[in-house]
């Protein structure tokens, strides 16, 4: 009943095949904010934080913030592919096996994602010309 309710009227939702959970969270958050607005309570209102972005030029050194408020965040995950002594290696279900990769944890994740990032290209404002920012 729940998926019928909140998937009314989009072409995803109302279907009953398997949809992905992070294509479903942005439709329901509008969609709960929007029936819930006459009442004045906003249950979404916990899923809501800032992300504050700096962005300094290497020209000027001048610095710009920009604070945005969002439900998710898009964190990017490192691939490391374990070595194996022999490629192609049996499983114990008789599959053979291709890659197998190293464990990543969620700080590593998190730590790169508020980690500096240099930008290219980047048109300042002060300076009014492209230059290299870090972020």
């Amino acid at each position: 009943m729940f998926k019928n309710l909140i998937g009314r009227n989009h072409p995803d939702f109302s279907t009953m095949r398997q949809q992905d959970a992070h294509e479903f969270f942005p439709h329901f958050v509008p969609t709960v904010e929007q029936k819930e607005r006459a009442e004045k309570c906003d249950p979404t209102e916990i899923f809501k934080f800032s992300v504050e972005q700096r962005l300094q030029c290497m020209e000027c050194k001048k610095v710009r913030y920009m604070t945005s408020t969002t439900t998710d965040i898009s964190v990017g995950v490192p691939v490391r592919r374990k070595k194996r002594e022999l490629a192609g290696d049996v499983e114990t279900d008789g599959s053979v096996s291709k890659d197998v990769f190293e464990q990543v944890r969620l700080e590593e994740c998190l730590d790169m994602f508020v980690g500096q990032e240099m930008v290219p290209g980047w048109n300042c404002p002060n300076c009014k010309r492209k230059t290299v920012a870090v972020k």
